[in-house]
């Protein structure tokens, strides 16, 4: 936060919760320098590219509700509830306690998280429990890889609002920067096609030897399918996870909208 990066820390248990939203922390310039001569870890090599492998605040500031206005004119809660790796029956619970109990309002989930259905419900909860209306609760979602053909992308958003029971979300990021081919819908594990004889998982197609399966779809083209998202009102703010700086400069060549946010895993152990 000192480096004015938007953070959502991720818990379900209520006593971590609240620690991470309650506290008066300003560090000096000597401390913000020992942290930014930890060793950097970018993101440059994951397994989801083709190839990849893993290699201060004064007391009348309000931490939970300060606000970053984003390059397309949102407002962002600087502090968030993360939800990955969040367990079922938990996870519920901890978006209801962070908004109604801790005062959050920047809830984080992802397709991939398989939780967004609790995520939504707890959510709903806290707005009708607490009274607040919608537009002052900050919710964002993310598409997956297998859903990056423009024409998936629409159909991907429409569930992702089911799951949350949402009207619109806030924002929607494109989770990495690479595309899977997607396995037929009408197939299920042990009876794929021959291409992915090896999926287990739909969202993590294989062939039979057990490596992913990508699809060459142009980031751009799965950023502009987005950007009529934003256009239809099913989004009011769009942005882009785990993305370099060249993969966002080749996705929006000609003109195209600039991500509002680039979100990525970041803390002392992984300084990026």
């Amino acid at each position: 936060i000192n480096k004015d990066f938007i953070v959502i820390p991720k818990s379900v248990t209520p006593a971590r919760i609240d620690g991470n939203a309650n506290w008066e922390l300003k560090l000096n310039d000597k401390q913000m320098a020992q942290l930014d001569s930890a060793p950097q870890k970018r993101l440059t090599d994951f397994p989801f590219r083709p190839g990849g492998k893993f290699f201060f605040f004064s007391e009348e500031n309000n931490l939970k509700t300060i606000t970053k206005k984003l390059n397309d004119g949102t407002e962002m809660p600087i502090l968030g509830l993360g939800t990955w790796q969040s367990k079922p029956k938990e996870v519920e619970e901890a978006v209801y306690h962070a908004i109604c109990k801790t005062g959050i309002r920047h809830i984080d989930a992802a397709q991939i998280y398989g939780n967004q259905d609790e995520v939504g419900t707890g959510v709903n909860r806290a707005l009708k429990d607490t009274g607040l209306k919608r537009e002052e609760l900050w919710v964002t979602s993310k598409v997956w890889m297998v859903d990056f053909a423009p024409e998936d992308v629409g159909p991907a958003i429409d569930r992702i609002l089911k799951e949350l029971q949402l009207d619109y979300v806030d924002q929607v990021l494109l989770h990495w920067p690479s595309c899977f081919d997607k396995p037929p819908k009408d197939s299920s594990p042990g009876k794929y096609p021959e291409k992915w004889a090896g999926t287990e998982d739909p969202m993590f197609p294989k062939d039979k030897d057990g490596n992913l399966l990508h699809r060459d779809v142009p980031l751009s083209d799965t950023w502009k399918a987005l950007m009529q998202e934003k256009k239809a009102g099913k989004v009011r703010s769009i942005g882009v996870s785990n993305f370099s700086a060249q993969e966002i400069k080749d996705m929006t060549q000609g003109g195209a909208e600039m991500p509002a946010v680039n979100q990525v895993e970041a803390h002392v152990f992984w300084n990026q």
